[in-house]
């Protein structure tokens, strides 16, 4: 199960009824946290030191929750992630990337749209070719280059491997 954030948006995207063009637009991708992983970070507390240092304004509480009630170390899969590299990627693909796309759309009150790009491997920024259509991505991504651009950026959804 992904983290709190994630599953939100999820089931925002799964729900939303679309008209209009949208006041804000963004896109996330399926493993936006990996980008901005520590690999030398392999216990819990080293863990925990990391998101103490990405995120300094957190109160000792809410980093003893985010790290030991939101992702617990719990590796057999119930969680979304199998270890301590994998829970940290769920972390920072959340708190970076899918929290902040709920924040814009909550300012918005609903009318801000997003897409989550799930087309493996899903890294930071492996989108963007498709997403603009640069004709010089690889030839491999050509259908999903196709795919967005045909639906426009005023729509919401999840891009998947046919």
């Amino acid at each position: 199960m992904p983290g709190p954030c994630r599953s939100t948006w999820t089931s925002r995207s799964a729900e939303a009824t679309l008209t209009g063009r949208p006041r804000s637009s963004g896109a996330v991708n399926t493993l936006e946290g990996g980008f901005f992983l520590d690999p030398t970070a392999k216990t819990d507390e080293a863990v925990r030191s990391v998101i103490a240092t990405a995120m300094p304004n957190m109160t000792t509480s809410q980093l003893d929750e985010l790290a030991h009630e939101m992702y617990t170390s719990v590796f057999d899969g119930s969680q979304g992630y199998a270890d301590q590299g994998s829970r940290q990627m769920s972390i920072n693909g959340d708190t970076y990337f899918y929290c902040n796309s709920l924040a814009v759309n909550e300012a918005y009150n609903g009318a801000a749209h997003a897409y989550e790009f799930a087309v493996t491997p899903g890294v930071h920024t492996q989108d963007i070719a498709c997403t603009f259509d640069d004709p010089y991505s690889p030839s491999a991504l050509a259908w999903a280059r196709k795919t967005l651009s045909s639906l426009g950026h005023n729509q919401l959804y999840r891009l998947r491997l046919p």
